[in-house]
């Protein structure tokens, strides 16, 4: 049994020690140094080529102006005076009668 554990090391350590590189290993780094400078590549690109380009499309995205109306319910006191409103003409009419 001694003997058989032996020969298997032995093979394994010979095929391990071969100066040939294994074929999917040299694929797989291929791969992997291709996928790499893809994605250099693609960021090199945005950031340096269309930075004006997307900057632009920043500023447009992020600075608007929208004017919204505030339109608020009219006060009254206990007496239902209308005391005030959103109305602006309104207003304007009863500080006339009031000045």
């Amino acid at each position: 049994m001694y003997f058989i554990w032996e020969k298997i090391l032995q093979n394994k350590a010979v095929s391990t020690t071969s100066a040939r590189p294994n074929r999917r290993l040299v694929y797989l780094a291929a791969f992997f140094a291709f996928w790499c400078m893809g994605i250099c590549l693609r960021l090199f690109w945005l950031q340096v080529v269309a930075y004006g380009d997307y900057s632009q499309r920043a500023v447009r995205q992020q600075q608007r102006s929208i004017e919204v109306s505030a339109v608020r319910g009219n006060i009254y006191d206990r007496n239902g005076v209308l005391l005030a409103t959103s109305d602006w003409k309104l207003l304007a009419r009863r500080a006339a009668e009031l000045g």
